[in-house]
């Protein structure tokens, strides 16, 4: 059993399209018996009821606080991430500061790469 960190882009993509990825592949996470830690798919709701802020600045420190907890970063490969200023701080906090491995998921072959060190 794994503790994941899911990144996916949010502010700079279809917010909703996010959303229900997110939650698609928390899903997938949890019925391989992990334990999963999605902020897209657990701030969301609550971002848009209550008119947080989208951007990565308001969400950073709550975000890293989950990253120290995971085992590691699982990057959804969805159009955008190589650009979110999100998920490339999330892989770099991740990687360079914690020293913890970052994957990559394809979102078309499910592949799952094992460390992203050159991607």
């Amino acid at each position: 059993m794994d503790k994941i960190y899911i990144a996916i882009p949010y502010s700079s993509v279809n917010k909703e399209e996010s959303f229900r990825l997110s939650n698609k592949i928390a899903a997938e996470q949890y019925k391989m018996g992990n334990i999963v830690y999605a902020p897209v798919s657990h701030s969301h709701p609550i971002a848009i009821q209550e008119g947080l802020p989208g951007g990565f600045e308001f969400w950073e420190k709550i975000d890293f606080e989950f990253i120290r907890w995971a085992d590691y970063v699982l990057v959804i490969k969805m159009e955008g991430w190589k650009e979110s200023k999100g998920v490339q701080k999330e892989i770099a906090y991740c990687r360079m500061v914690l020293k913890k491995p970052v994957h990559l998921l394809d979102l078309e072959t499910r592949i799952l790469t094992e460390d992203i060190t050159n991607e």
